[in-house]
């Protein structure tokens, strides 16, 4: 129901056709036509069937269109006899329904309860096409009928308000969502420039603490030659200790102490000698051994050009940090008579797995290093 015009009321024809309880279509007042047509047709399906009926595209326009339609619609011709059988056919069962109502009362109280349940177009063509339907419920059904289309466009209008304000609400959700991303986006780049600052200064202490590591192994190292015994001090040694294995020369050598024969031997036995630097730039790591070799066999690594590091086998220093320094090492002295089961296996393992040239050592001894050392491919 797109327009409806209010036109004067004209009085219903006296009679109907013999034996018709219903008025044709062109019996009924005009503002019945304009309420009818604008109630059952848009103005697309109203131009279609004008278009068909009379063989060409009409040139007017909606509104002139309805007009013309409605004044059509006052006598009986093509255009009124098939609105009023399209009518009929649309609303067939709503007609006999109507037809099995006592009077005009009924109708009346039909009319009304189309008004609530919403079927207006059929109670609308039942009620005004009755032959029944008296002056004074005409016009009450053509002024529920407009007052029904005050209430539809008040309706429409406050839909469209509420349109109109859920698109403000709309735009302003959106603006509210790009400033809060464009926060967050702010957010992210400040906390990747704060944790690119944070790794650069972590890189930064990293290499200070690389550095000052380095120079404790240096210090560490100038002390451990400025603790080992000199030339001179050896010398004497030797000569103490051959004193010492001529007094005791009644005696069979199985009877002297221990420690002082295997002294004694390490240190009158002859050791290969190593050609100079044939360590050079090996880092050398030591594994297991007594506490008091390890500045002797600092000082003979180094003095043949290579780096020194040791590891206890896990007694003092942390287990964890011998595969690091596996890794790291050219060469490894492995004290097996001076280490302990677990330390000795993870070292043959990883030797033989990684083809780690290895010194393996039954007895602590500078003899015996040179000798293991003197064996290698590399010092030989």
């Amino acid at each position: 129901m797109e327009s409806l015009v209010c036109s004067p009321l004209s009085p219903r024809p006296s009679s109907t056709r013999a034996g018709s309880p219903r008025c044709p279509l062109w019996q009924l007042p005009g503002a019945c036509h304009e309420a009818l047509l604008a109630c059952h047709w848009r103005p697309a399906e109203l131009r279609h069937l004008t278009d068909r009926l009379y063989g060409g595209r009409s040139k007017l326009d909606d509104a002139a269109l309805l007009a013309a339609a409605v004044a059509q619609c006052a006598s009986r011709n093509s255009l009124s006899i098939a609105l009023q059988r399209a009518l009929d056919r649309r609303h067939a069962e709503a007609l006999r329904q109507g037809a099995a109502r006592p009077d005009a009362a009924a109708l009346a109280q039909a009319w009304a309860a189309a008004l609530c349940d919403g079927d207006v177009p059929a109670a609308l063509w039942v009620t005004l096409s009755d032959a029944r339907c008296d002056d004074a419920l005409c016009a009450r059904v053509l002024h529920d009928l407009w007052t029904l289309q005050g209430e539809r466009v008040a309706t429409r209008q406050a839909e469209a308000e509420a349109r109109r304000r859920l698109q403000a609400e709309l735009a302003t959700a959106r603006d509210d969502l790009a400033r809060q991303q464009q926060r967050h986006h702010e957010r992210q780049a400040e906390a990747a420039a704060a944790m690119a600052a944070l790794q650069a200064e972590l890189a930064t202490l990293r290499g200070q603490v690389q550095a000052q590591q380095a120079e404790i192994d240096a210090l560490q190292a100038q002390r451990t030659l400025a603790q080992s015994p000199s030339r001179e001090a050896l010398v004497q040694r030797v000569a103490a200790l051959s004193r010492q294995l001529a007094a005791l020369q009644p005696r069979p050598v199985a009877e002297a102490p221990a420690p002082l024969v295997a002294e004694v031997r390490a240190v009158a036995d002859p050791a290969p000698v190593l050609p100079p630097d044939s360590l050079r730039e090996a880092r050398v790591l030591c594994v297991g051994g007594r506490s008091a070799q390890v500045p002797h066999y600092r000082a003979l690594v180094e003095s043949q050009g290579g780096r020194f590091v040791h590891h206890d086998g896990g007694l003092e220093d942390n287990p964890h940090r011998l595969d690091a320094q596996l890794a790291g090492a050219d060469l490894v002295l492995c004290q097996a008579g001076c280490l302990n089961h677990n330390a000795y296996a993870r070292v043959k393992a990883y030797c033989k797995r990684h083809a780690k040239p290895c010194v393996y050592l039954d007895a602590p001894g500078l003899g015996r290093l040179l000798r293991g050392l003197a064996a290698l491919p590399a010092a030989g």
